[in-house]
């Protein structure tokens, strides 16, 4: 996802007239770990749309690769949804220039480390341990859709950490939202029983 962040340019054209949105894009993670079968399922415009397609195709020169799925051991080609926000806060900031993730700060990626936001282990099989900032007040779970499966209220008891019993979870690709009065911090973890 950082790869992602860093390359993705707000169109032009969008910013000069105040487009915003979601372009959500499908593609296939080839056993290999190159991508293909590239679908733009929805864009708020062509540009986003063309430039949601430039990035990812350019995914293919990267010298990482995509993890592929596996199925009894052996990889395998799998379906995968991406969903980039294009948010404009501030036009004259390098950081309107950015997309995000729904429910990520512009600047910030569901990979990158906040200083007061961690979750192990990762990939996870059955309890994922979430150490939690001050001021927290809800821990959710989602899929990369953005569909909801788990929220726990934060209580006092839950201060510092939180053990969040991902076991019923289908092997895949997750979001841990912690969400304060302030502020909503995301980070990626996978789940592989």
């Amino acid at each position: 996802m950082n790869y992602l962040s860093e390359r993705v340019i707000y169109p032009e054209i969008d910013r000069e007239k105040g487009i915003e949105g979601m372009v959500i894009i499908q593609f296939t993670v080839n056993p290999d770990g190159t991508l293909s079968d590239f679908t733009v399922v929805r864009s708020p415009s062509e540009d986003m749309k063309n430039e949601v397609l430039r990035i990812v195709n350019s995914m293919n020169e990267h010298p990482l690769k995509w993890i592929p799925g596996r199925h009894m051991n052996i990889p395998v080609p799998v379906r995968f949804t991406l969903p980039f926000k294009f948010v404009l806060h501030d036009v004259a900031s390098t950081e309107s220039k950015k997309t995000n993730v729904p429910g990520i700060a512009p600047g910030k990626t569901p990979l990158s480390q906040d200083e007061n936001f961690k979750l192990y282990p990762n990939p996870v099989s059955t309890q994922l341990n979430v150490e939690i900032f001050d001021g927290a007040q809800t821990v959710n779970v989602l899929d990369m859709q953005g569909k909801l499966f788990l929220t726990k209220p934060l209580t006092q008891a839950d201060k510092g950490s939180v053990f969040l019993n991902v076991s019923e979870l289908m092997n895949g690709s997750y979001l841990v939202q912690v969400i304060s009065a302030s502020k909503t911090t995301t980070m990626k973890f996978i789940v592989n029983h």
